[in-house]
Formats: C-alpha cells, structure tokens, sequence
C-alpha cells in the first residue's frame, strides 16, 4: 500500500511541471525507507550450500558422503544414503536413512525409549553393543547408541541417533554387517555430525 502511495505521489509531482530537487531527493529518501521497511519484514532466505543435501520433507540437510548414492522415497523411508558396491561379490551396502514422525509432547529420553521398546520387539537378535550417550550435534541434542541384530540370516550392526524437535522425533539408522561395521564407522559419524534442522 505505501509503495503504491509513493509511487503515485512522484507521478503527481512529475506531472505538475517537474519536481524540484528537493522534492526528488524527498521521494528517494521515502522510496529508501519504504525497501528498508519491506526486508525487515521478508523472511531471510538462506543461501543453499551445494555440498549439503536438503530434504525439505523432513526439514534437514547434511553433506553426504563421497561416492554415496542417494535414494528419495525408497522402501517407505523419506532418505537413503547408499554406500557404493564393492566389486561383484558384494552383496549388502552399508546405508544411512533418516526418519521423522510425529512425537507431540515426547522428551528426548522418552522418545529413545519408545523406540528402543519397539525395536526389540520385533528385531531378531536384538542386542544394544554401545550404550546411550547424549551428544550435540550442530547445536541440537541426540542420543546415540549401537545395536546388532540378524535379518534373513545376515548379521548386522547399527548405530543410531535419536533427536525430537518441534514435536517430532528424527531418527539415522547407520547400518554396516557387523564384520565390516568398523571400517564404515568414520562415514557414519561424518554423515550425523553433519546433520542441522533446516
């Protein structure tokens, strides 16, 4: 409404025989106060960083690994990060997914044991190998532990964070066989320490 305003006002004095300097120095110094005005009032839109990958369904982003295939919407989970194949023979690749769902009212240890409770109901093998730890990542807090398990005969490990905010509950899955899980741990770790709300 005020730049309309504005802008008519300096028709006005153009049509009036010209405007003086002074007028044209008054409409310029409006014209600057009426921009001024309307950044305050824009959302800051944040510069998106080309080594990041930003998923706006889940409102994140972290810079993945080198190499590392990623996967939108696949097996009903919003993300994954697929470990390249090694050779032939290879015949599982280490991943990272992330999840989120609604957790209104959850605190950060009530969300993790929730979760810890379904999981060992219906994982075979469930065993927790690293015990919880609270961390900061990125100036959020999660929980981080390891669990191993067996699926269709394959023995598996997985490291996993657990974050709530704004009401929801984010999950990453690391999950590596449990012979190789050690040499996938430093890109594990690189992925989630990468991680921010977005």
């Amino acid at each position: 409404m005020k730049l309309i305003y504005v802008a008519i006002a300096g028709l006005m004095l153009a049509s009036c025989g010209g405007p003086s300097a002074s007028e044209v120095s008054d409409v310029e110094d409006q014209l600057s106060a009426l921009l001024d005005e309307v950044k305050e009032e824009l959302p800051e839109v944040k510069e998106k960083d080309p080594a990041r990958y930003y998923n706006d369904d889940l409102s994140i982003s972290v810079k993945n690994n080198d190499g590392w295939e990623i996967k939108e919407n696949y097996e009903n989970i919003p993300v994954f990060f697929m470990s390249p194949l090694d050779g032939d023979a290879d015949m599982f690749q280490e991943n990272i997914n992330m999840v989120n769902e609604s957790a209104p009212g959850y605190s950060l240890s009530q969300y993790y044991d929730a979760n810890l409770k379904n999981i060992n109901l219906y994982l075979q093998g469930f065993e927790v190998v690293e015990e919880p730890v609270n961390l900061e990542i990125n100036g959020e807090t999660f929980k981080k532990m390891a669990y191993k398990h067996s699926s269709q005969g394959i023995d598996l490990k997985v490291l996993v964070y657990f974050a709530v905010k704004g009401g929801k509950g984010y999950v990453i899955n690391c999950t590596a066989l449990t012979s190789t899980f050690e040499d996938f741990r430093p890109q594990f770790e690189a992925l989630a320490n990468s991680f921010m709300f977005e």
